[in-house]
């Protein structure tokens, strides 16, 4: 199926290097981590590598996943009064 363009936009990709220099900077300040990717598996893998991270330079940072499918402000606010765990099976 081919994409209805509406609207022409440019891509822009962060290079990887610059997202882990930015988790680098904080990491080290942060009194606790929420993942907060997308509620599918490949959103928890990417939260689980961006917490190592972050746990690289705090280790004891407590570390909470916020699980959400709508981008809603009722979606985003319920799933950050109900933090979980990171699933790492």
């Amino acid at each position: 199926m081919e994409y209805i363009l509406w609207l022409k936009l440019q891509k822009y990709y962060l290079p990887l290097k610059k997202i882990i220099q930015a988790l680098n900077k904080i990491s080290s300040d942060a009194d606790e981590i929420i993942i907060a990717t997308d509620y599918d598996r490949e959103g928890e893998l990417i939260g689980y590598d961006a917490m190592q991270l972050v746990k690289e330079k705090n280790a004891l940072a407590p570390a909470k996943r916020a699980k959400f499918s709508a981008i809603t402000p009722k979606g985003i606010n319920q799933a950050f009064s109900k933090l979980g765990r990171i699933d790492l099976d």
